[in-house]
């Protein structure tokens, strides 16, 4: 500014609030979905058939009032003190034919194709928009989560992918967390592992943070730990749920500080009460989502946010 002030009636406001302003209803705007031809183009296709007319369906959806594609959100609480430090974020497929579909019913097909790169470039680019909407309503969050297939790794193009994608949104990709699922810890020959490795290595030059969800119940090869350098392990909710029992309990703290010293931080999925929360803090574990089934002291939001709700949470809900 020019360090002079102009006043037309009422006190103009200021260029950075403006400026601020007009980002925020632009990223909402590319965030909302109503742009029917965009849609079209970045809706993936499940195996519904050829017989379908995409357009035709993408058009229904829109008409009945609902977005073909969205984000929703869940927070991811410090444990100590249980405040929100990062969000969790889950695509739905909405369809006037299928209904709702989520990563757990899609991934599966999904993932391994190129339909999945294309899912996880749109995941990528709403989470860097996600998190700049937290940044300019005042939130101060590590980290937006983006799920991808972890196929990604064994391709040579991870790092030009999410470096093109923040640079084409002209956002820090610092603001995000690669979320992978536990399929990228089970591979079992070494020139696999090494491509991973690279991948991995590739998005910390880029400071991306990356995450490996599943851990306690999935296979997953002792090698890969030690070789695969990830950033956060994302416990299972059937292991969290251990985690204040008085005859597993220590077996928990025990595989969470396993997790730890490999440099990395750990998670609890799946909170049930508070006497998890204090069993997971003694153990240092770094955070926790909490359960649906959740019952204690601590006020969350809904583990299905909409942006909105989640850039609007106020201090008395975190």
């Amino acid at each position: 500014m020019s360090g002079q002030t102009e006043f037309r009636g009422p006190e103009a406001p200021a260029a950075k609030d403006t400026e601020n302003a007009a980002e925020q209803e632009r990223l909402t705007v590319e965030s909302s979905g109503q742009d029917t031809d965009r849609i079209q183009d970045e809706m993936p296709v499940l195996p519904e058939g050829p017989e379908l007319d995409r357009a035709r369906l993408v058009n229904a959806t829109i008409e009945a009032g609902v977005d073909p594609i969205e984000m929703r959100f869940a927070q991811i609480n410090s444990t100590y003190p249980p405040e929100p430090i990062a969000y969790r974020t889950f695509t739905y497929l909405n369809s006037v034919s299928t209904g709702v579909t989520g990563p757990e019913v899609y991934a599966a097909e999904t993932d391994p194709t190129e339909e999945g790169i294309n899912l996880a470039r749109w995941n990528i680019t709403h989470a860097l928009r996600a998190a700049r909407q937290m940044e300019l309503a005042g939130r101060k969050i590590q980290y937006v989560t983006a799920r991808c297939p972890w196929e990604m790794c064994l391709r040579d193009d991870l790092y030009d992918i999410v470096k093109g994608l923040a640079k084409e949104q002209g956002l820090s990709p610092e603001t995000i967390c690669l979320e992978f699922p536990s399929g990228l810890m089970r591979a079992a020959d070494p020139e696999s592992r090494a491509r991973i490795r690279k991948s991995i290595l590739d998005m910390k030059l880029l400071k991306v943070r990356t995450m490996v969800t599943g851990i306690g119940t999935a296979d997953i090869s002792p090698a890969a730990l030690f070789e695969i350098p990830v950033d956060t392990f994302l416990l299972d909710p059937a292991i969290t749920s251990m985690s204040d029992s008085r005859s597993k309990g220590a077996n928990v703290a025990a595989l969470v500080n396993f997790l730890k010293s490999f440099s990395a931080d750990v998670i609890a999925d799946g909170v049930y009460n508070d006497n998890q929360i204090n069993a997971l803090t003694k153990c240092d574990c770094r955070a926790y989502i909490p359960s649906s089934g959740y019952q204690g002291k601590v006020k969350h939001g809904s583990l299905r946010m909409r942006l909105e709700e989640a850039a609007a949470q106020h201090a008395e809900e975190e």
